[in-house]
């Protein structure tokens, strides 16, 4: 027994030491955004692309206000571009509690008219937020005001993009027309002095960490790595932060609808495509669950998206359109997807493994070993998060102490246990949707 806990002290001494060395690689891009004063796009050219922000809503009246506020003010600049709220039927009828998503956005743009916002309802009753984004793309398809060269951009109702993000995707735009796709990374701190917890804090800042130590790497693996990264290496798409032209999302047939995950789909699409996902030098700043228990849930559905990855290559054979280069590319891609929802599992047992090792390893080199491995692990999401934080003057006003960041790192040992067990409950319910075809609705996290 005590080989088993050496072993998977040793496999999370590498896991640490492999994310660290990622995480500084992102913060080392991150830092090239500074850079980027001297080439702001003159906003009053004109252009022949313009960028067309769609947002589905739900139930957000708390939240539109600001975010069309802040979306109003970043992308004032840019008069060819508008911002879209797609509200849906799918809204719960609250009488008495007061406007509809709907009645409320529509009475903003009635008080400002000369604002880029514009309101598109889903007046179905059934579907996903993949429905309503294809659904307000074919409304501004029909009423000619998304053109074949435009980008659209989507968002949630939670996101607050970097106020110079529309800045750098328009100059890469305007400087290089084969640009077909960009991915803006988040880290899920806006909320955090509000989060209830420290579980819900650990799990803000886990999640943060995946977002530096391995979504931006992926991204920057494919898209400025060597020839073999760019044509093999797996990235994958986010449902909020991605800009991609409407003539690549109308080829690939839009977001997925047959999927709880569309966002992971559609990357797996794009780069089996051969399209490279360009990151964005610049971070999104989101909302975590504001407890635990939301958290699990919304882990439960994530799950999903490189679990099925297996699912998304078999649907993209099926077309009959790619060629054998194709094929082997998207076979590479699949794999590389389907294997992180194997660590995705095999990160709680590790570290549980790694932890009883402090104590039942059969030497004190192997309770040294498991001590370090889990310490490492705990203290590296809250440390670096924080410190990648602070390029973003936005997360300055982060409220903790030292004694939280402790509270923190102890929190971070049940968290990824739970964050693993998410991932079994959804591979279970993976394996009755392959039985019966019965797909399992789509909860909101909160």
């Amino acid at each position: 027994m005590s080989h088993i806990f050496l072993i998977a002290s040793l496999f999370l001494v590498i896991g640490v030491a492999a994310n660290l060395w990622r995480f500084w690689r992102s913060v080392a891009y991150l830092k090239t955004a500074t850079e980027f004063g001297s080439t702001v796009p003159d906003p009053s050219a004109r252009r022949d692309q313009k960028i067309i922000v769609i947002i589905p809503a739900l139930s957000e009246q708390d939240r539109l206000p600001h975010t069309i506020a802040h979306f109003s003010s970043a992308m004032a600049p840019w008069r060819s571009g508008e911002i879209v709220i797609c509200t849906t039927a799918r809204e719960p009828a609250q009488p008495g509690s007061g406007p509809s998503t709907y009645e409320l956005v529509n009475g903003i743009i009635q008080a400002n008219p000369q604002q880029n916002l514009r309101l598109i309802h889903d007046a179905r009753h059934t579907g996903s937020m993949a429905h309503q984004i294809n659904f307000a793309v074919q409304e501004l398809r029909q009423r000619g005001l998304l053109g074949n060269r435009d980008f659209i951009a989507i968002y949630n109702a939670d996101s607050r993009p970097h106020p110079c993000t529309f800045q750098w995707v328009q100059a890469q735009i305007d400087a290089n027309t084969s640009h077909e796709a960009f991915q803006q990374s988040a880290i899920f701190l806006r909320n955090f002095n509000l989060l209830k917890g420290t579980l819900a804090k650990a799990n803000a800042l886990y999640q943060s960490f995946w977002t530096l130590s391995h979504e931006i790497p992926r991204l920057l693996n494919q898209s400025q790595g060597s020839e073999f990264k760019q044509r093999y290496a797996n990235a994958h798409c986010v449902g909020h932060g991605l800009f991609i032209s409407i003539e690549l999302f109308e080829e690939l047939g839009g977001l997925p609808e047959d999927t709880l995950t569309e966002d992971l789909f559609l990357g797996f699409k794009v780069r089996a495509s051969g399209t490279s996902i360009s990151p964005v030098p610049y971070l999104e700043y989101a909302d975590a669950p504001s407890n635990f228990r939301s958290a699990f849930r919304q882990k439960r559905v994530w799950f999903w998206g490189p679990m099925l990855y297996p699912y998304y290559l078999l649907q993209v054979l099926r077309t009959g359109k790619l060629s054998p280069q194709d094929i082997a590319r998207a076979s590479a891609i699949a794999l590389q997807g389907w294997l992180s929802s194997w660590r995705w599992l095999a990160a709680g047992p590790v570290v549980l493994f790694s932890l009883a090792g402090i104590v039942f390893a059969a030497s004190s080199f192997g309770m040294l070993v498991a001590f370090l491995a889990v310490a490492g692990f705990a203290l590296s999401a809250p440390l670096c998060v924080l410190y990648a934080a602070h390029f973003d003057l936005r997360s300055r006003d982060l409220h903790y102490r030292w004694s939280d960041i402790a509270a923190i790192a102890l929190s971070s040992i049940p968290q990824i246990i739970a964050h693993s067990a998410a991932g079994f409950l959804a591979l279970r319910e993976g394996l009755f949707w392959a039985v019966t075809g019965r797909l399992p609705r789509k909860t909101r996290t909160e």
